[in-house]
This record gives structure tokens, C-alpha cells and sequence, in this order.
């Protein structure tokens, strides 16, 4: 897992607060497919959706699986 700082233009952006991710989308698209695809009782910090530690590899690997920039 590497997220990618090549001077291009993230679709979404991380920030690790402990044992939490926050994944805040940047782009439209982005923000649309995290919307689609998490579930209702999802935790969301303002605009940035709250994940676990565990679990942020695997939508880390399928944010860039659909071709998304993550920071």
C-alpha cells in the first residue's frame, strides 16, 4: 500500500489520527463512489468518512483498483 504524492492531483486524501483513518474525497466522482458503496451506519467526521485501521487497506486497494489518486 502506497499513497502516491507525485505532484498530481489526489482524488482522495488521508490523514491518520491514531488507529483512524480519515478519508476525505476530493473529487466529485470519488465522493460518489464512497457514498455508493459504504454502508448507512457509517461513521463520517464533516466530510471525511471514518475508518478503522483494519479495514482502510482493503478500501485503500479498491479506491485504486477503480483507478482513484489517494494522498
Amino acid at each position: 500500500m502506497t499513497i502516491t504524492d507525485h505532484g498530481v492531483e489526489a482524488d482522495l486524501r488521508v490523514s491518520v489520527c491514531g488507529g483512524l483513518y480519515l478519508v476525505t474525497a476530493v473529487s466529485q466522482e470519488a465522493r460518489e463512489w464512497l457514498t455508493d458503496r459504504v454502508y448507512d451506519d457509517a461513521i463520517w467526521w464533516g466530510c471525511s468518512l471514518v475508518v478503522e485501521g483494519a479495514y482502510f487497506p482493503d478500501l485503500f486497494d479498491a479506491l485504486c483498483d477503480e483507478g482513484y489518486i489517494v494522498r
